[in-house]
């Protein structure tokens, strides 16, 4: 845990705001390429993160680094092709969402810190891009466990017989 000191508590907010908003953003758009009319329907497909944000589940995320967003809703009737396949899909949609994002975030904060080593403003840069990493690599292996509701059960109930 972080802590509760205000700086870190800061840093926090876009990391939750791009760590939530592009996870479910991601199972929205792979069902929606799916065929699924319901996340489009319900205005889950977009990046803002404040259609995305759970107000219990973000103030948790914020002071005790253990939140959540609101789930995007699908149905998996109107999938294309193998519904159970397409369940899985979306499922690893937003891990796999919140690994590469870590990975951009990190590649950005190496860049970013190369050119700016020294600044006044280096400090909380270098909090932000931590938080956006640390946030998002814990965003998706954690939803990659395979308990109920996190999104490795619906994959392993996709694996499995």
């Amino acid at each position: 845990m972080f802590g509760f000191n205000l700086p870190t508590i800061i840093a926090n907010i876009p990391a939750l705001m791009i760590g939530f908003a592009f996870h479910e953003f991601a199972h929205a758009w792979v069902a929606d390429r799916l065929g699924d009319p319901t996340p489009r329907s319900q205005g889950r497909l977009t990046l803002n993160p404040l259609v995305h944000l759970d107000l219990f589940g973000t103030l948790m995320a914020l002071l005790y680094q253990f939140g959540w967003a609101k789930p995007v809703m699908t149905n998996p009737r109107y999938y294309k092709g193998n519904m159970r396949r397409g369940h899985m899909q979306v499922a690893l949609a937003g891990p796999i969402m919140n690994l590469i994002t870590a990975f951009v975030a990190f590649v950005l904060w190496y860049l970013t810190m190369h050119w700016i080593h020294g600044s006044a403003w280096s400090g909380i840069i270098r909090l932000i891009f931590q938080s956006i990493v640390l946030m998002n690599l814990g965003l998706g292996v954690f939803n990659l466990l395979p308990i109920p509701p996190l999104d490795g059960f619906a994959v392993l109930r996709g694996i499995l017989p």
